[in-house]
């Protein structure tokens, strides 16, 4: 009796386990690369454009945008890369003043890779 109890709650706690690693892992990157994405924005709505070089990979790809009128994160998604690398993909609808060169009222693509220094934005592109 004992010995099947001991091997039950083992079963149990393997199931909670692999269900934590499965589910709550990647709903916890999502929501973590979220709110680098969220800060991103809200800088670009007070324009301040410098603090968010952090965030990118490669700070030389940071578009120069220093006036975001708003911003709706539509969706986002895991994606594995042929190198089997993790990438969370967000497509936003980014709002620009009417003077900027942006293109205004668009879906755009941020796509976020996680590196030895955190989750970073390694690419920014108009939605085709």
């Amino acid at each position: 009796m004992k010995r099947a109890y001991i091997i039950l709650s083992t079963i149990i706690f393997t199931i909670i386990l692999s269900g934590i690693n499965f589910g709550l892992k990647p709903y916890l990157e999502k929501r973590t690369c979220e709110r680098i994405l969220v800060d991103v924005l809200e800088r670009w709505k007070d324009g301040d454009l410098l603090k968010t070089f952090d965030y990118w990979a490669n700070s030389d790809q940071s578009p120069p945008i220093y006036n975001l009128d708003s911003y709706k994160i539509k969706s986002k998604a895991i994606i594995r890369s042929a190198k089997n690398q993790k990438s969370i993909q967000f497509i936003v609808l980014l709002e620009f003043p009417k003077n900027n060169l942006m293109p205004s009222g668009k879906d755009w693509v941020f796509q976020m890779q996680k590196t030895r220094y955190g989750w970073k934005i390694v690419e920014f592109k108009l939605f085709n």
